[in-house]
């Protein structure tokens, strides 16, 4: 997800460019022709690279359905990437040609929560999400949300860290945690061009037990024109990308995480 953050959520005092309008389309198409030409791309198929090692690595197995909450799904490029192995082109593709079956690598179970109603609609529509629920992300999470966290195998929050306070934020993975019988895997992603916090996991998961997490360094995307005039002409925006593997353990009915 791109577009024009809350300064309630700390975002690097530098100029950041609204996106908004893209996430108004009853389609995905002006998404993807309004990032592509500032290789968005690039991020999409890096990305695709670490989701399908590390579910390759901690999910080998094809004949069990993985329940995965996406939180910031847009229109779902990054759904089609864990579930479909599809490469930034390969998205365009299909979002462009509605004609075009999807074609899964992986059993997945998609629960889908955005602020964009065409969006979620869209993906719902399309396959790409199995149930979509409307959040703000910054609220309370409804209950709807907080069982489908708890049930989940995975999580992913990539490109809206920045749009999220650092508490709700972490009430999210709390939530996610809850049931700690099962490994669990967290994708996450900081963007920290435009976010000054220290949105690492040895920073928001302090107090939690027995996990684990990987990081990438990665090109997010071109800066654009105005954002390149604020940052002494830098020309790209790069992002950690974060892998948290949270072990199965015993919970303690007195202190689950």
């Amino acid at each position: 997800m791109e577009g024009e953050g809350s300064d309630d959520c700390r975002l690097h005092v530098a100029t950041k460019q609204h996106w908004g309008d893209i996430y108004i389309s009853a389609t995905p198409v002006p998404y993807y022709d309004t990032m592509t030409p500032f290789d968005y791309g690039h991020y999409h198929d890096r990305f695709l690279e670490i989701v399908t090692s590390t579910l390759d690595t901690h999910h080998p197995e094809r004949d069990r359905q993985l329940s995965v909450v996406e939180v910031g799904s847009s229109y779902g490029n990054t759904t089609l990437a864990y579930k479909c192995n599809y490469n930034w082109e390969q998205t365009g593709q299909v979002w462009k040609d509605g004609s075009l079956p999807l074609q899964p690598v992986r059993d997945v179970r998609v629960t889908a929560v955005d602020m964009s109603g065409p969006a979620l609609q869209y993906g719902l529509n399309r396959g790409v999400f199995d149930s979509i629920l409307m959040h703000d992300f910054n609220s309370f999470p409804p209950t709807e949300l907080v069982t489908s966290l708890d049930a989940a195998d995975c999580l992913v929050m990539i490109m809206i860290s920045s749009y999220i306070k650092t508490l709700p934020l972490q009430r999210l993975v709390y939530n996610f945690l809850g049931d700690r019988s099962k490994k669990k895997l967290f994708f996450f992603n900081d963007t920290c061009a435009f976010d000054t916090r220290n949105l690492s996991p040895e920073a928001l998961f302090a107090g939690i037990k027995q996990w684990t997490a990987k990081s990438y360094f990665n090109k997010h995307r071109d800066f654009t024109e105005e954002e390149r005039s604020s940052r002494h002409g830098c020309k790209e925006s790069w992002t950690y990308t974060y892998v948290v593997v949270f072990d199965a353990i015993a919970v303690d009915n007195e202190n689950v995480h």
